[in-house]
């Protein structure tokens, strides 16, 4: 199942994209780079990034969710 707006990060770098509707991506990236792959909800993901193939991924959602403690909001 793709997933629109996951991000693509180049490690070490401001160097990212987000992926289209159709959870394609497009970035130039250092030679040996590593590349982060992250979606709300998913574990991230880091990979070696080669120029011999394309990088195809599967994120899996994340086991746990984190439990948010007391929350008070004011408003004036």
């Amino acid at each position: 199942m793709p997933l629109p707006g996951a991000t693509v990060i180049e490690v070490g770098t401001v160097n990212g994209v987000s992926t289209d509707f159709d959870g394609n991506y497009t970035i130039e990236v250092l030679e040996r780079a590593t590349l982060e792959f992250s979606y709300l909800g998913h574990e991230v993901q880091d990979i070696l990034a080669t120029s011999e193939n394309p990088i195809n991924i599967s994120l899996m959602p994340a086991n746990e969710l984190e439990e948010v403690g007391d929350c008070l909001i004011y408003s004036n």
